[in-house]
């Protein structure tokens, strides 16, 4: 009996990771749907160990990496099962984590340390696979320079401006690694995310489905915060470096604003034109005002730690207090 659990295990993990590989190889096209395809490509191996174990995403990782390397090559295969498949069992595998207490009911592990690994995962992901292959900011530097100078062979009348220009390249180049790293922080996220619900429906969940409204990060997170911004100014690999984590760090606190927010307005009448309005500015005025609307989303998840927000409202409303830390 136990061999034919781990029989199937072990099949559902293979069609997971042929599945997986297929998204991922499918990216490389550059159709249009290349970029979706790209950041769903996690789904198949997070839905395979969170939902049946580490045996089963270990073999759809595996199946993955094998079929990569036909399809694509070796470098290929590496670098998804270190930027997908460790990640994805990682955060499944602490997903399905509990403790049992004395009462009888199960402490499953917190969503925001779920957050956090997330984002220190991808931050270490970006750092590492930058210095293996030799890309700082001057080499970014330099692909935004001649991206930009084929713009302006194009467009003559943009030469006029070239020390915007130039300014305009420096900026984009420094801002890549971080939004990169932040960018596939949420991707791994997201398919956590799609993936629970997906067996939840399908009674194959093994946990409880968390309480999104009262998300917590460790009450010193901040500090570690504030530590990689002081060092974002220091020239060279350390700068590098806490730049990438700050804004992931950042992006933790996000979400705890994003649930702080949803909690205040529980029960209120105005919610879905307050949340349309927020989640529309979010969407098409983070650009255009310097990702201000995300960094104040950021601020609200930040003063949480000391304003209590939540508390007070719970208190307000006669409701027990949610949680303090993570």
């Amino acid at each position: 009996m136990i061999n034919q659990v781990l029989i199937n295990q072990i099949l559902i993990g293979i069609g997971a990771g042929l599945t997986a590989a297929l998204l991922y190889a499918s990216a490389s096209t550059l159709s249009p749907l290349a970029l979706l395809l790209f950041y769903l490509g996690p789904l198949p191996i997070f839905l395979s160990a969170l939902g049946w174990g580490r045996t089963t995403g270990f073999a759809a990782g595996i199946t993955a990496g094998l079929g990569l390397v036909v399809v694509q090559s070796p470098a290929a295969a590496a670098l998804f099962v270190f930027s997908v498949v460790l990640p994805a069992i990682v955060l499944a595998h602490l997903a399905r984590l509990a403790r049992n207490n004395q009462d009888g009911t199960s402490e499953y592990y917190p969503v925001g340390r779920l957050l956090l690994w997330a984002a220190m995962m991808s931050a270490a992901i970006t750092v590492s696979t930058t210095l293996f292959l030799g890309i700082g900011v001057k080499e970014i530097t330099v692909v935004v320079n001649q991206m930009i100078e084929q713009l302006v062979i194009t467009q003559p009348e943009l030469a006029k401006n070239q020390d915007a220009l130039n300014s305009l390249a420096g900026l984009i180049a420094r801002i890549i690694p971080p939004v990169s790293s932040v960018s596939w922080a949420v991707a791994l996220i997201f398919n956590l995310w799609v993936s629970g619900r997906i067996l939840k429906y399908s009674d194959r969940l093994p946990r409880s489905w968390p309480n999104l409204h009262h998300v917590t990060v460790p009450p010193r997170l901040h500090f570690v915060l504030g530590a990689a911004v002081a060092l974002s100014f220091v020239d060279g690999v350390i700068g590098f470096t806490a730049v990438i984590v700050a804004a992931c760090l950042a992006m933790v606190y996000f979400f705890v604003g994003l649930s702080v927010i949803h909690y205040l307005l529980l029960g209120q009448n105005i919610r879905p034109f307050v949340l349309g309005v927020g989640y529309g500015a979010l969407v098409f005025l983070t650009v255009p005002l310097s990702f201000m609307p995300l960094l104040s989303v950021a601020g609200v998840g930040l003063a949480e730690v000391h304003l209590k927000f939540r508390a007070r409202a719970a208190q307000a409303r006669g409701e027990p207090p949610p949680p303090d830390a993570a």
